[in-house]
């Protein structure tokens, strides 16, 4: 599931942090990492360009070497342009399994910022993304990502959509990979007797899934509300949480890149997110 991932890194102080999450991939069973960086095209000569890709290269070696010694195979990219648009260039590419990424916050704007970088990255990859919200309490503090590695608990809210099943592979990977611990949500618009059995029923049939892939403790849990919001409160539960979902749901028009609920969860959650596109291509 997690064999190749590429690591957004933009050699900010924040590199350090996403790192610790990148030397916890094996926890996940990754053996290829291609640390990717992009170089702005602030300096119209070509040699100034290319003396600014290999500082870049410098830079990011030691990291690369610390992967290696982890065991992981791992490559460095450094190209000059925009750098969400080179990401997603680079991601197909290099077809990796998983795009990993860091999105900072500072703790009065956590719930309305997420880095345009990410967010242009989560509109138009064609492979999941991984987001760490990497903690900017304080400018003299060096930022940290609180619990890099392999999550104890993960959260799957489901529509039953094609989307969410895409996304429910990735759940069943996690269980595969020693997660013990699921909830599975599911949110409805209005208390609805009826909807809420079937939901319950279907929930069930995906629990036993679950538990055919190895997880030990399924919860299964419907509410009322905002899809975005019930999320949100349950994955404030635990520091040790994952929350895997799809990008769309039901109602969402075509043309619209990314659901507006996957889009609320992503700009406002805590915990580490997986978030699955729409359509993933070979």
């Amino acid at each position: 599931m997690f064999e190749r991932v590429l690591v957004s890194m933009d050699l900010s102080p924040a590199t350090q942090p996403l790192m610790s999450v990148a030397e916890a991939l094996p926890g996940l069973g990754t053996r290829r990492v291609i640390l990717a960086h992009v170089v702005k095209p602030i300096d119209p000569s070509a040699t100034g360009s290319l003396a600014r890709q290999e500082l870049a290269r410098d830079a990011l070696e030691p990291h690369a070497e610390r992967l290696r010694e982890k065991g992981m195979h791992t490559v460095v990219e450094v190209v000059v342009g925009s750098p969400g648009t080179e990401i997603v260039r680079l991601a197909r590419r290099e077809d990796p399994s998983v795009i990993l990424m860091g999105s900072r916050s500072r703790t009065a704007l956590r719930e309305a910022f997420l880095g345009s970088t990410t967010w242009e990255v989560l509109r138009r990859a064609h492979r999941p993304v991984l987001i760490y919200r990497i903690e900017e309490h304080d400018a003299r503090e060096t930022p940290e990502i609180q619990t890099p590695g392999r999550p104890k608990r993960v959260i799957y809210p489901t529509d039953f959509s094609d989307t969410a099943e895409r996304a429910l592979h990735w759940v069943e990977g996690l269980a595969g990979l020693g997660v013990e611990s699921f909830t599975l949500v599911h949110v409805l618009p209005s208390e609805d007797i009826e909807a809420e059995k079937t939901a319950t029923e279907r929930l069930e049939g995906l629990g036993e899934r679950l538990r055919e892939a190895g997880a030990r403790e399924v919860e299964i849990e419907i509410s009322v509300g905002s899809p975005a919001d019930e999320i949100l409160a349950r994955e404030g539960r635990s520091s040790q949480t994952m929350v895997v979902m799809g990008s769309h749901g039901h109602g969402f028009l075509p043309e619209m890149v990314m659901g507006s609920e996957a889009r609320q969860v992503a700009r406002r959650a805590i915990s580490p997110l997986l978030i699955v596109p729409a359509e993933e291509t070979e």
